[in-house]
């Protein structure tokens, strides 16, 4: 395995083994220190409810930064965030308009607080409507940029995807996992098993009325249509504990 390879699989394996978003800032600064980056960046909007603050920012950007973008409201005119999040494909920033004054100000702005004078910025779209931005930035100069650039647009396309998960993963355990009652769980736990709900509740001594609360009652929480749709919800989003023995019932 090449030395990129092992850069790029040792970033991911740190993405897929985090399992708290208190582990963030190690995730962004191991991706900075791997690629030899200035900064990297994740913005997310549309987050399901439960996530966290909307919209959810993750940077390296130092504070002074942040807070001048804030009071000069650069969000209203930022061409990476307009075109980013009406692209699919990676943006380099050297193809944005730089044309008026204003935007002149902020790319030069950003030099100045060693954001990076290169960047590229990958746009994620998740399965629930929820849409992101995951940027690098680098003070190499074009020709180096250019040298590296099609190993970034390969790595950074699956890493972006990769970090956008790790942050539905493990913000949706957080937030979600402490909610459904053990009955809640066995019921789902069975249903994904294939079994019907006269089956689940001959099996837990139950009434096929208790049982079809206990599933509504998840679902609801779930925020699913109906049970299978429970079921899938809690097998993609990883939203109880005992999400392994949901996928391997002991049985």
């Amino acid at each position: 395995m090449s030395s990129i390879d092992t850069m790029f699989h040792s970033v991911v394996d740190k993405i897929d083994t985090a399992d708290s978003l208190a582990e963030l800032p190690d995730v962004l600064d191991l991706i900075k220190e791997r690629y030899g980056l200035q900064n990297v960046a994740y913005f997310a909007v549309n987050l399901p409810a439960g996530i966290g603050d909307e919209p959810f920012l993750a940077v390296t950007y130092s504070q002074e930064w942040i807070d001048h973008y804030k009071e000069c409201r650069y969000v209203k005119i930022d061409p990476v965030l307009s075109t980013g999040f009406s692209s699919i494909l990676p943006i380099d920033w050297r193809d944005l308009d730089h044309k008026s004054s204003r935007l002149r100000n902020l790319f030069g702005e950003a030099a100045d607080f060693n954001v990076g004078r290169q960047g590229l910025t990958f746009p994620v779209r998740g399965p629930l409507g929820e849409r992101a931005l995951f940027t690098i930035s680098g003070e190499a100069s074009d020709q180096e940029w250019d040298g590296a650039l099609n190993i970034y647009k390969r790595d950074f396309h699956a890493i972006a995807h990769h970090f956008h998960w790790f942050l539905m993963r493990s913000a949706t355990l957080e937030s979600e996992m402490v909610h459904l009652s053990p009955r809640e769980i066995e019921c789902l736990k069975w249903a994904a098993k294939g079994k019907t709900t006269a089956q689940i509740a001959d099996i837990l001594s139950l009434s096929e009325r208790t049982v079809r609360f206990y599933q509504d009652r998840a679902r609801v929480k779930l925020k699913a249509a109906n049970i299978t749709h429970a079921v899938s919800r809690a097998l993609d989003l990883s939203s109880f504990a005992l999400m392994n023995d949901l996928s391997n019932p002991p049985y």
